[in-house]
This record gives structure tokens, sequence and C-alpha cells, in this order.
């Protein structure tokens, strides 16, 4: 019934190359980011440019990703997976050449620059962002494949609650419509017996025949009611809710609570942030070196944090969680950007630029962290929902069981055999009296009788 939460079957090129390659909010937050960190190059040099530089930027950004929205419903439409997968490579990597281009030729045109530095633009963007954009889009394809996984167990679950709620008001109908004919049968025998004439009604026998009739109508009057108040009637409710929120303060509880640090995350996220930042100070091999050692260090940081800080977290509220896990940022952050701002220079342009591209980190890190709290909620809430299914799914069959066991006992009291039916068994009364038929009368007692003690054992369910 349930399929595995996390997809691990599904190649990661057949992610990237799945129907959110250009999920739009991947795209727009990638940009974002290299936006941020393209303009902390710039701003701390000289303020004074800080609008010129963000009318550039934007200009670039929206001029790059305008190819990714006419490509992006075509790619959708190929049919192989290999030939999408290098449609959506070879797009990633078109876009950044033209965001490069763009870039460089507007910072000279607008004199914010007084040279080209377009290969530089070029390596930072085609290897870097792109590389962010494929690590986007095989996360959205993840975080999509997972919660329609989970928005199908919920649809199931209500589905099975609705099917559920409809046996039972089947059931109930049946019962009403049941018990009412009954009442009409027993009213009906009473008015017949009433008006039996004294010589039909003198006989020990038939004095006898009414006590029994009587006792038999009685038993099957309150075995009717008894049926109608019984389980499962109209005011059952079952104790499952197969509805689940996916709330905020649940994202954020699992998200501190699991696993906020991931040392390879962050180590790889380090190296790529800091190797395009470095490649603009210093040559490329020493930036790659240089990066490469951060980016160690930032995964041996967050480590130590996994290992020894979450379990002191865990005793904490969620709120209290989210504080210390933000608080944790800055000794990370401000150990790498001493290191590096020593390294390059130290002197405070130097500072507030790193310092500027250190909220990307930031806002990878808590990426990274409240997406895996989602998942993580997600994951709860979906054996939330098995649960729930098995048990509804119980609870249909054995409602559906009393169901079919009750249709049969109302067929066999008024549809199977007519001639031994409890209206076959009042009109026969009601012939004999009308004819005062002494004998006729006695000959059909036993069998009206048996008539209604069937009856009662019927609706003894």
């Amino acid at each position: 019934m349930s399929e595995n939460l996390n997809v691990s079957g599904k190649p990661a090129w057949l992610r990237i190359a799945g129907d959110q390659a250009f999920n739009v909010y991947s795209l727009i937050f990638v940009s974002s980011i290299a936006t941020i960190g393209t303009l902390s190059f710039y701003a701390s040099y000289d303020a004074t440019k800080f609008l010129i530089n963000i009318a550039i930027l934007g200009a670039s950004q929206l001029g790059a990703l305008s190819p990714i929205f006419v490509i992006a419903p075509i790619a959708k439409k190929i049919e192989s997976n290999a030939n999408r997968f290098a449609v959506i490579i070879a797009t990633f990597i078109f876009a950044n050449v033209l965001r490069s281009i763009f870039v460089d030729i507007l910072f000279v045109k607008w004199g914010v620059e007084s040279e080209h530095h377009l290969a530089f633009r070029l390596y930072s963007n085609v290897i870097f962002v792109t590389l962010m954009y494929i690590i986007l889009a095989w996360v959205a394809d993840f975080i999509f494949e997972n919660f329609v996984a989970f928005r199908k167990q919920e649809s199931l679950a209500e589905e099975l609650q609705r099917e559920l709620f409809g046996v039972v008001s089947e059931i109930s109908e049946a019962r009403t419509f049941g018990s009412r004919e009954l009442m009409i049968e027993i009213a009906t025998l009473n008015s017949a017996l009433e008006s039996l004439p004294p010589e039909l009604g003198s006989e020990p026998q038939t004095q006898q025949f009414i006590d029994q009739i009587n006792e038999a109508m009685e038993r099957v009057g309150l075995r009717a009611r008894q049926l109608e108040r019984s389980f499962p009637n109209r005011n059952f409710t079952p104790e499952i809710s197969p509805s689940v929120k996916l709330s905020a303060s649940k994202v954020i509880s699992a998200g501190t609570y699991f696993r906020p640090y991931s040392p390879k995350l962050m180590g790889g996220l380090s190296f790529i942030a800091l190797v395009g930042w470095l490649n603009y100070f210093i040559d490329r091999a020493t930036a790659l070196s240089w990066a490469a050692y951060l980016g160690a260090y930032s995964a041996i940081v967050y480590w130590l944090f996994a290992r020894f800080l979450v379990p002191i977290m865990r005793r904490f509220k969620p709120a209290i969680r989210l504080v210390i896990y933000e608080l944790s940022l800055v000794p990370f952050t401000f150990f790498w950007l001493a290191l590096l701002g020593y390294y390059v220079g130290d002197n405070s342009t130097t500072y507030v630029i790193a310092a500027t591209n250190s909220i990307s980190v930031f806002v990878f890190a808590n990426l990274a962290t409240f997406v895996s709290g989602a998942l993580d909620t997600v994951r709860e809430n979906r054996r939330e929902l098995d649960d729930s299914i098995a048990r509804l799914q119980a609870e249909v069959d054995s409602i559906r069981k009393i169901k079919q066991r009750e249709e049969r006992v109302w067929r066999a009291l008024f549809t199977s055999d007519i001639a031994k039916s409890p209206t076959m068994a009042t009109v026969q009364i009601r012939e004999a009296i009308s004819d005062l038929d002494q004998d006729g009368f006695e000959k059909i007692q036993p069998a009206v009788l048996a008539v209604w003690r069937t009856m009662d054992e019927s609706l003894a369910l």
C-alpha cells in the first residue's frame, strides 16, 4: 500500500532531468545568492555606485534567466531522459554565460570597472553557479517527489474515511428502514389479534399462542431498537484523523532536532562560495587550494557541532533550539572570515566583502537544515498516515462485513421467501379471523410463531 518516502532507486541525473529542473523558486534562490556575491565585490569598493550595481546585476540576471523560461516547457516535452538531461545542463551553462557577458559589458560600459574580467566571470558563474543550479534541481525533484508521495497517501486516507462514512450511512439507513418495517408489522399483527373474536380466542391453545407471539414480537421490537443504536450508527466517528498539517513549528522542531548540521554539505557549500570569491583576489590554483582547506575546516567544525552540540540542543524546546542553531553559525563564519581576510589582505574592505559573501553561507545552511526538517516532518506524518490508513482499511473491512451480514438478515426477513415473511403471517392471521375459521386459525399458529421466532434469532447479531 505504501511507497518508500525516500525514493532511493532514482539516479541523481534523472532527478536533475526531472520536471523540477527549472523550478522557479530554485532559480530565483540561486540567482539571488549569485547576485549578492557579485554585489559584495563592488559595493565595498565604491558604495556610491550601489544602486548602479544593483541595476546592472538585476538586468543581467533577468537577461540570463529569460532563455530558461523559454526552454523549460520545451525541455519537459523531450521524452528521452538523456537528451532532456543534456538540454537542461546546456541551458544552465548558457544562462550563466549570458549572465557573465551581460555583467562584464555593463560594468565596463557604466564605469563600474575600467577593464573586462570576462574570464573570471565565466569561470565563477559557469562552473559554480551552474553547480548550484544542478544541486537545487536535484533537491527540488527530491522534495517534490516526497511531497507527492505524501499527498497520495493523504488522499488515500481521506478516500477511505469517506468510504467508511458511506458504509456506515448505508448500514444506518438499512437499519432504519428494517426497524420501521418491523414496527409496522408488529403494530399490524397486534391490531389483528386485538380484533380476535371470543369464539376464536377462548381456546387454551390460542391463549398460549397469543402470549408466545406477543413475547416474540416484544423481543423483535427490542432487538430492532438495539440494532439501531449499536455500532456502527449515525453518531459513529472513527478515532482516526488522516489530516496531517505541515506547519512551520513542526519543520523547525524536526530540522533542529534530527540533523541541523550536515558536515559534508556545509563543507561543499563553503568550498563553492569561497573559490569564486578568492579567485577574484588570487590566482586560480591558490584559490582552489585555500577554498579546499576552508571547505575541509567547515566540514570538521560542523561535524563537531553535530557530534557535541546537537545532543545538547535536543534538551530544549524548538524555539530555543532555533536560537542556538542560528547563533552556532556565528563562530563558524567568524573563524573562516578571519582566516580568509587575513590571508587575502587583512583590511576592512576585504572583511566587508567576505562578510557580505557569508550571507550565502547562512542562507544555504538554513535552507539545508529546514528542507531536511520539512522532509523529516513529512516522513513522520507519512508514518502516521500509514498507520491511519491501515486502521481505516481494517475498519472499513470490518464494517463492510457487518453490512453484508445485516443485508442477508433483511433479505431473509422481507424478500427471500415471501411465504415465510411477517407480512404473509399477518395476512394469514387476518384471513383466519375474518373467516372465523377455528381450525384454520389453530393450524397457522405454529407457522406464524416460527416466523417471529426466526426474526428474533436473526436479529440477535
